[in-house]
C-alpha cells in the first residue's frame, strides 16, 4: 500500500500543537535555556526533548525563530535610525561646541568603520587587509620618527 504525504497548513500545525507546545516553541525560539523552555512551558525538561524531536514541532519553532530574528533586526535597524537622528540633531544644534563635537566624532566613526565593513566584506583576496595590530605599530613607528 502507498502512502500519501500529507501537507498540513501553518494554521493546521498550530491547531495540532497544544498550548504547552506553542509555549515551548516561543521560549525556545527567544533564546531560552531548556531548563527555562520547561519552565515556561510547565512541562519537564525530558518532554522537551521529546517534543524536539517532533517534526512539526521542529518546522514551527524554525519558522518562530525566523519571526524573531526579523523582528529583532527590525527593531536594531529602527533603533539605529532613531540614534542617528539624535546624534545628527546635537552635531547641528547641541548646546556647546563639545556637545557637537562629539556627536560629530561619533558620526563620523559610525560611518568610517561601516564603510571599512563593508569594503572588507566585499574584498575577495584578503592577502592585502592588514591587521589593526599592524596598523598600531606603523603608527608607533612614525611617531617615533
Amino acid at each position: 500500500m502507498l502512502s500519501k504525504r500529507v501537507v498540513l497548513t501553518r494554521l493546521e500545525v498550530v491547531i495540532l500543537l497544544d498550548d504547552r507546545m506553542l509555549r515551548m516553541i516561543e521560549a525556545k525560539a527567544k533564546g531560552f535555556t531548556i531548563t527555562d523552555v520547561a519552565k515556561e512551558a510547565k512541562v519537564s525538561r525530558n518532554t522537551v526533548y521529546k517534543w524536539l524531536d517532533n517534526e512539526e514541532v521542529k518546522a514551527e519553532l524554525g519558522r518562530h525563530e525566523q519571526d524573531f530574528i526579523s523582528s529583532t533586526k527590525q527593531s536594531v535597524v529602527s533603533y539605529g535610525a532613531k540614534a542617528v537622528a539624535i546624534l545628527k540633531d546635537l552635531a547641528e544644534n547641541g548646546e556647546s561646541e563639545k556637545i557637537r563635537l562629539d556627536a560629530v566624532s561619533k558620526l563620523l566613526d559610525k560611518v568610517i568603520s561601516n564603510a571599512v565593513k563593508i569594503d572588507i566584506e566585499n574584498t575577495t583576496d584578503t592577502k592585502d587587509l592588514v591587521t589593526v595590530d599592524v596598523l598600531d605599530k606603523e603608527i608607533e613607528d612614525i611617531d617615533k620618527e
